[in-house]
């Protein structure tokens, strides 16, 4: 019996692709895709037109194409974002597309580039939209109101989406935002589609937070076509040998799921920051 031969991914292909150039356009590449993956981390590699490196979220952020002595991101909408660091320097009279040029030795603005792959990912959503109501799953019920959020509270994003504010709506801007973990923060939304990050994720919150505190852990649907290497089962596997119980599962969007996780209340009042597990 003859096996099927296994073709590459498109990640494996833009590896290799970075591999066979050897030389500084290859190091730019990583170096730009690095910081892709950075700013939305639920980001799709793809593998078109022959040969070119493609980066989506719910539509094409941009190509990463290679010349002799350029490498250029061609972002397909970038006509229509904001640059206020004037990042774009290429393709500048295209009626949608704009492109960053990268030369040699040249260095970019990495906050810069990050809110603008953001801001791509957001434009895509809101043309996927269109005229849906946002803020609410298959329910009908609003996230925030699936999610307990409250005024007043203190919660912490992580790999949040672009569209998050969006979905949340404006109960959103009557929270505190946390920078990172502290006994402060009432809520964490975690958002991973990496089993030794959520798990690396969960320890920390473990040790970090009061027992109290909710951890919503959102997760990419397997019908979204994001690469994950985590399910339902896969989170319950790693919170609950750290003492934490599941609460309930919801619907954060077309793309993403989430499960309620809180400290088990037996193990409330023992936990807290610098207690270990």
């Amino acid at each position: 019996m003859t096996r099927a031969k296994k073709h590459p991914s498109a990640s494996d292909l833009i590896s290799k692709r970075i591999a066979e150039l050897g030389d500084w356009r290859g190091a730019t590449l990583e170096r730009m895709r690095s910081l892709i993956k950075a700013a939305v981390p639920a980001v799709v590699e793809e593998w078109k037109w022959m040969g070119t490196p493609v980066w989506s979220r719910d539509g094409i952020i941009c190509t990463g194409e290679t010349y002799k002595s350029v490498v250029k991101l061609t972002f397909i909408k970038g006509a229509s974002l904001r640059d206020p660091a004037r990042l774009f320097n290429a393709s500048l009279d295209g009626n949608a597309r704009r492109a960053i040029d990268l030369h040699e030795g040249e260095k970019i603005n990495q906050t810069a580039f990050k809110a603008l792959v953001r801001a791509a990912v957001a434009l895509n959503l809101k043309a996927r939209a269109g005229n849906k109501p946002s803020g609410a799953g298959y329910s009908g019920t609003p996230l925030a109101l699936k999610l307990g959020l409250a005024p007043g509270q203190t919660i912490l994003l992580l790999g949040a989406p672009a569209n998050y504010p969006a979905l949340v709506g404006p109960t959103l801007s009557e929270l505190k935002p946390a920078r990172k973990l502290a006994p402060t923060v009432d809520i964490v939304h975690l958002f991973t589609a990496s089993r030794s990050r959520l798990a690396t994720a969960l320890l920390d919150c473990r040790r970090q937070l009061r027992g109290t505190a909710v951890i919503w852990v959102s997760w990419p649907k397997k019908a979204s076509g994001v690469r994950t290497d985590i399910t339902e089962n896969t989170i319950r596997e790693i919170a609950l040998p750290m003492g934490f119980v599941d609460i309930k599962v919801c619907a954060v969007d077309a793309t993403w799921s989430g499960l309620k996780l809180m400290v088990r209340k037996e193990l409330r009042q023992s936990a807290g920051p610098g207690r270990g597990v």
